[in-house]
């Protein structure tokens, strides 16, 4: 790996990558479902940037200076925390009571970004999942769809470890305008859910892996329609610097890359 990341320019790269798959090649198999699947909707990507709020960037660099002055230790943590912030800006306790109200909005606007996503594929009466991890942030997503569109969105994560199937099953019936939210670990477990067509990775994962499996449990044999996905990212007001959500981005891009 480290000789392919740190190739001085492309050609020597490819040069190295080409060693290394004419010594696996006997060992190797790889298959794309594009080069398989004939008829395999297109899956198109939108990335959506909002910057950080005020009240965000207050609590942001707070947590940033706690770190600094707990040493070395603390910062894996702080950004476990600085995440969190950059999609829900409230205590856990907070979170389950968001509605979705203008004031709310305001102070995370990509939450914001993320209910004008979920206007316009309401407007289509089509189906969305959207991916987090953290339970709070699950909760607040669920109680603001609730207020916001009258309807009720499950959810499958890791404390629901029965009746996942029926869950799907109900959700792949119902028609029209529906939200599912599941964690992204969840969302790798072979479950299959072609009726929605958007995927909303509201919290992404580390690992790129993860968040390909989870956009596949509706990219897949079965799907008919286009597949959306969108990648909201809280980013850092002005020039002066990335968000941890930017940076973020930037490594699950280069490990794509990679791989």
């Amino acid at each position: 790996e480290r000789p392919i990341v740190a190739a001085s320019d492309k050609s020597s790269r490819i040069a190295t990558v080409q060693a290394l798959q004419e010594r696996i090649i006997d060992h190797y198999l790889r298959r794309l479902k594009s080069e398989v699947l004939d008829g395999l909707p297109e899956k198109k990507f939108h990335q959506i940037q909002r910057p950080l709020s005020s009240l965000q960037m207050s609590k942001y660099m707070a947590e940033i200076r706690l770190a600094q002055n707990a040493g070395r230790g603390a910062m894996l943590a702080c950004l476990q925390k600085l995440l969190l912030l950059s999609s829900c800006p409230w205590s856990e306790k907070e979170a389950y009571g968001v509605t979705g109200t203008d004031e709310e909005l305001s102070h995370c606007p990509k939450l914001d970004a993320t209910v004008k996503i979920l206007d316009g594929i309401r407007e289509k009466g089509e189906k969305a999942l959207i991916f987090v991890e953290r339970l709070a942030v699950q909760g607040m997503l669920q109680s603001l769809i609730f207020q916001r569109y009258g309807i009720r969105a499950n959810l499958i994560n890791g404390k629901i470890t029965s009746g996942r199937q029926t869950i799907v099953d109900r959700f792949n019936e119902q028609a029209g305008f529906q939200v599912l939210i599941l964690s992204p670990k969840v969302g790798g477990t072979g479950l299959n859910i072609t009726s929605a067509n958007h995927v909303i990775h509201y919290m992404r994962p580390w690992n790129p892996a993860i968040e390909n499996q989870a956009t596949d449990r509706v990219h897949r044999i079965g799907q008919e329609k286009e597949v959306h996905v969108y990648l909201p990212i809280a980013t850092w007001p002005d020039d002066s610097g990335d968000s941890v959500e930017e940076v973020l981005n930037t490594l699950i891009n280069s490990k794509m890359a990679l791989a």
